[in-house]
């Protein structure tokens, strides 16, 4: 081959190596993403989760609340199995004279509730609470599961309705108004409520969704002061949406606004009470 020819042969073998080669780089452009699409990408991406995000939270309280509803539906079952075995209320604290000695001094009212829920504490913990409010089956200290709520004392994330509309809504002839509290006193005002005492079961509260600050959080109680930016401590709770999950005496579920559960208004007042009065002088 002449000069000549192979210098004609190795151009032509250049210019297409060069083609080859543009060809190969516009490939690659196609196929990738400049600065500018990669940060429109990633706003678009931005935009879509902050519209996504706060339908997912809602989506998530939804499902909390309504794992809290049966809580407190398996929880109302419970209540009326043993109030149906013990013809009577369970009480919120045992302060003394106890079936069991390390229940005296103690929330009485999950303990003895427990064994009709299969020992399933877990059904006493609101899933929207933070976690260190709910009852624990292994104490790292203090008095032994199940007698492990002290009053005043322990975090819990339900309540039970022992007082009514308030303690002063007891006298010489009547006993509490609820569902009884302050057991084994030899008080005849502290006694425990029968179960024929409840004159509407339909219509009396029984256990809400409580506020959880170590503050007697096991007991609800409409009548203690508050407003609706300075709730009072051992008002039903308001996580879940504004309200709480409320079981009555004969086991059905509804949800309530927290205000509208405290209001004073006789129609609201003569749910927490036994008799089904509202007994306004105790207000």
């Amino acid at each position: 081959m002449s000069t000549t020819r192979l210098f004609r042969h190795s151009f032509a073998v250049t210019i297409k190596s060069r083609h080859e080669l543009r060809r190969r780089a516009r490939s690659i452009r196609v196929a990738g993403f400049t600065l500018i699409e990669l940060l429109v990408v990633i706003a678009i991406i931005a935009i879509l989760a902050s519209m996504l995000l706060p339908a997912l939270s809602k989506a998530k309280a939804k499902a909390q609340q309504t794992a809290c509803l049966n809580n407190l539906k398996q929880q109302g079952l419970s209540l009326f199995l043993y109030a149906e075995e013990t013809r009577q209320f369970p009480g919120s604290v045992q302060e003394a004279k106890a079936e069991q000695p390390l229940l005296n001094g103690k929330v009485c009212w999950p303990p003895r509730m427990l064994p009709y829920l299969g020992s399933n504490h877990v059904i006493f913990n609101c899933p929207t609470e933070n976690r260190r409010y709910h009852w624990t089956n292994n104490p790292t200290k203090g008095p032994p599961f199940p007698y492990n709520i002290i009053p005043n004392a322990t975090g819990f994330t339900y309540g039970y309705n022992d007082w009514g509309v308030g303690e002063s809504g007891r006298n010489s002839s009547r006993a509490t108004l609820g569902l009884g509290s302050h057991l084994g006193l030899d008080d005849p005002q502290l006694r425990p409520i029968k179960d024929s005492e409840i004159l509407a079961p339909s219509d009396m509260i029984a256990i809400t969704d409580t506020r959880s600050d170590n503050n007697w959080d096991s007991v609800t109680d409409p009548s203690d002061p508050g407003t609706f930016n300075n709730p009072a401590g051992e008002w039903p709770s308001r996580r879940h949406s504004l309200g709480s999950n409320v079981v009555f005496t004969d086991g059905h579920v509804e949800f309530w606004k927290q205000m509208r559960l405290v209001a004073r208004d006789e129609n609201v007042r003569k749910k927490w009470n036994n008799d089904n009065l509202p007994h306004k002088e105790a207000w």
